[in-house]
């Protein structure tokens, strides 16, 4: 994986806005918002009726907000008619009332009324932009007589997409470049094409996205004020059964959907090598994914993603019947209007310019905000100077101007600069930056520390960034820019925390969850030197000069994430790129990590291991995509250590093949594998000639520990036991039980419907690896043969897994 492609986008700093509002708290259902500038107030008065072209009052809001550094423009319930395009700049985020429900109460509506051309209505290519609540409606979009528009929304790296409804829309969202962009609860009625992604080299999410015609129906009366007609019904039907593509995907660098559907789609889900340079050896996608109803097309016959194809949970069926259900945003005790203060504002009077020291200002501001019980102090667009650690009192929220969270910080605005306890000789036990009491958070947020160097030979220790000590404790939307030492979880018990959206660079710990906590809850966290090394906080020279001097501190000093003493832990898109280690399960105090689920992790590339397991039990990982070479040739992708018990159990896994540097030494009481099921699963399979090996059900049967005998010349027969289409193969070899197995070099895949006449349907290289993946051009069979056609070592080779596929879903 390579980080966001260090932009050609040349971001401005410190451009003045033309105008500034003072914030305004709103509190919606569920959630509060702080906006920087709310489009139907003055100066802007966006038209809410539906009624008078809003796309100048809009854009005017969103060009002000931008040039400010970011923030939040926010769009009150209504009906808001778009005859133009709108452009969402660097760092913010149009937010919404709502997208809409059974009685469409609290909806904001955009009515795409121009005609786009090759535009897209909402473009969102800038980086770090966020669109939230909010519903796109064609009033000149007709079921009978479709109309072809562009995209509903195109976006760029590090966009946010979330409570989005399309209503009738062509296009629905384009990815240009989907590098760590979050789509989530996305739904509607789309004509053409869903989701579109083409390419990635970071990591990204989706999940919770849902096409159907019905949205489209049931909202006919209340969007246009009559019902569709039986045959204008029918002609939607038809028109999507031909025509929709729900996702479409491409090169895609890690990762993870969880439930998508697109019914009445042509073509629910499509994965095509796509067109560009960095393609071969790299096709594919690669990640994690589950809960995908429906056929999953295929094409594209190169070697899949460095060899690996993606996990998909959707074929273990130990996983049938669980899911992972996502956590609410939390937020402070009190939401009412008065439980509200802006830090800038007398009698605190925070000047944010990064020169004045801001840390009296803003403790007063807690400590008033604690006296009262709770409620939220905002930090608006700014730099905040702080000199000494701060205390969120409980039940109050420190709350920034980012209205979602931050990959990346192009721009220096909406921050916290810390100028505390540097060069420290006790960073671990040291006050933290923030220290949260019970049912306390932060949230919307940039913390960086402008005194570590960019040359790791002068790095400074600092303690914690961030500490919780209490119950409830929440972390929201944060992007730690260059912490020694990032979230600290551990040090005091922290029952029911919730860190959300968090992205980081920890030089030494990123978080540590331990103390006795119980029942936290993780949820798209990810650690990585990129947001120092593509920082726009120092001139290119330098950064360039550093870079690579940090990638390697970090993978030598990092460990991304800490277990210790805590139970009932749930995660749900883990990531990481580079470290030392990802995850370590530690002994704390002499207990461990247990009863703990994580979903959907991805970890790319570790110095020494991605899970280093000295201590815990019960501990489950649904979808694991870990890839790297292992800087140390003792290593694994998973290593055990002598005191570690288990279970460890992992559901569909993909691991690059070149990250296996030993064999397996673990114990089936430590740890348990559950692979997909595939065509040959548990089938007949023979020997041809017969009698030339041994074990030959040990192919089939899913346990790498077992293995059968397939002398040269030989080859293993399986009968699927009706005809299937086939459209990719794999082998695990015996190397993944035993170092002195001979080494397979590669294998040959034939086919046949009659069992007596075979084709060659493929070729798969190993390249010496103990396992290896390929897709190949469908073809219908019945019967398949593998033979080794290269091995190399003393003995007979060995197979612990043969796997043939046929389309996903």
């Amino acid at each position: 994986m390579r980080y966001l492609l260090i932009l050609a986008i040349v971001l401005s700093f410190a451009s003045p806005a033309r105008g500034s509002q003072p914030p305004e708290f709103i509190i919606l259902k569920n959630d509060t918002v702080v906006a920087t500038a709310v489009a139907t107030n003055a100066p802007y008065n966006a038209d809410r009726t539906g009624k008078i072209d809003a796309t100048l009052a809009l854009q005017h809001a969103l060009d002000d907000v931008a040039a400010l550094g970011g923030g939040v423009v926010y769009l009150p319930e209504g009906r808001y008619r778009l005859n133009g395009e709108l452009k969402i700049g660097y760092s913010v985020t149009l937010r919404g009332a709502g997208s809409g429900g059974a009685d469409h109460a609290g909806e904001t509506l955009l009515m795409a009324c121009g005609a786009q051309g090759d535009k897209p209505l909402l473009d969102a290519r800038a980086v770090e932009c966020g669109l939230i609540g909010i519903s796109i409606w064609y009033p000149n979009q007709w079921p009978e007589d479709v109309a072809a528009y562009s995209f509903a929304i195109c976006a760029g790296p590090s966009a946010q997409l979330k409570d989005i409804l399309l209503y009738n829309a062509f296009n629905g969202i384009e990815l240009t470049n989907a590098s760590s962009c979050v789509v989530e609860n996305v739904r509607g009625t789309v004509l053409r094409r869903g989701i579109v992604a083409p390419l990635s080299v970071e990591f990204s999410w989706i999940h919770d996205v849902e096409f159907a015609n019905h949205y489209w129906r049931e909202a006919a009366t209340w969007l246009c004020g009559a019902a569709m007609s039986p045959s204008a019904l029918a002609a939607l039907d038809g028109y999507t059964a031909r025509h929709l593509v729900g996702l479409e995907l491409g090169r895609l660098d890690g990762m993870a959907i969880y439930r998508f559907r697109a019914d009445n789609a042509h073509t629910p889900i499509r994965i095509e090598k796509n067109t560009g340079a960095n393609q071969h050896q790299v096709f594919g996608y690669g990640g994690v994914a589950g809960g995908l109803p429906g056929p999953v097309e295929e094409f594209g016959w190169d070697p899949w993603y460095y060899g690996m194809h993606y996990a998909n949970l959707d074929n273990v069926p130990e996983v049938a019947g669980k899911s992972y259900t996502f956590a609410a945003v939390p937020g402070p005790a009190r939401r009412d209007p008065g439980a509200f203060i802006d830090v800038k504002a007398p009698p605190y009077a925070a000047v944010g310019n990064g020169v004045a020291d801001d840390t009296n200002a803003i403790q007063k501001a807690l400590n008033s905000m604690g006296q009262q019980r709770g409620g939220t102090v905002y930090l608006g667009p700014g730099i905040y100077r702080v000199t000494r650690p701060l205390i969120v009192p409980a039940g109050v929220e420190l709350r920034g101007a980012l209205g979602m969270g931050k990959a990346r910080s192009y721009k220096e605005s909406c921050s916290i600069a810390a100028y505390v306890s540097r060069s420290t000789d006790k960073p671990e036990a040291d006050p933290a930056l923030l220290t949260l009491m019970d049912h306390a958070g932060v949230r919307g947020i940039e913390i960086v520390y402008p005194e570590q160097p960019y040359d790791v030979g002068k790095l400074a220790a600092y303690p914690f960034t961030i500490r919780g000590n209490g119950a409830g404790v929440w972390i929201c939307d944060v992007i730690l820019i260059n912490a020694y030492n990032g979230i600290d979880l551990a040090t005091n018990r922290c029952d029911g925390h919730r860190v959300i959206g968090v992205w980081g660079l920890a030089f030494q710990k990123g978080l540590v969850v331990g103390g006795g906590s119980r029942d936290g809850v993780l949820e798209r966290v990810a650690f990585s030197y990129g947001p120092w090394t593509e920082s726009g906080r120092a001139p290119n020279a330098e950064r360039a000069a550093g870079g690579a001097a940090i990638a390697e501190y970090c993978r030598q000093h990092s460990t991304h994430y800490t277990f210790g003493s805590c139970a009932g832990e749930r995660a749900w898109g883990l990531v990481g790129f580079d470290p030392n280690v990802h995850i370590r399960f530690a002994s704390d105090s002499g207990a461990g990590c247990s009863n703990t689920e994580f979903w959907m992790t991805m970890f790319d590339v570790a110095h020494r291991t991605c899970l280093d397991l000295e201590s815990g039990s019960d501990i489950r990982f649904y979808g694991l995509f870990a890839t790297g070479g292992g800087g140390d040739p003792t290593q694994n992708w998973l290593e055990t250590g002598p005191a570690f018990v288990g279970p460890l159990h992992v559901y569909a896994k993909t691991i690059q093949s070149s990250f296996l540097n030993h064999p397996y030494t673990f114990s089936p009481s430590q740890v348990q594998f559950h692979d997909e099921t595939a065509l040959t699963t548990g089938r007949p399979a023979t020997l041809v000639p017969a009698n030339t090996g041994r074990d030959v059900a040990s192919a089939v049967d899913r346990d790498w520990r077992t293995v059968c005998e397939l002398p040269s010349g030989t080859s293993l027969q399986v009968d699927l036991g009706a005809p299937h289409t086939i459209d990719r193969f794999g082998i695990e070899s015996g190397r993944l039980s035993s170092a002195t197995a001979p080494i397979i070099r590669e294998v040959e895949l034939s086919v046949s419907l009659n069992g007596i006449n075979f084709t060659p349907a493929g070729r798969l290289q190993t390249w010496g690896y103990p396992w290896a993946d390929r897709p190949i051009e469908p073809i219908t069979a019945r019967y398949v043969r593998l033979r080794v056609t290269s091995a190399e070592g003393k003995g007979v080779p060995t197979l612990a897994t043969f796997s043939v596929y046929g389309p996903r879903g």
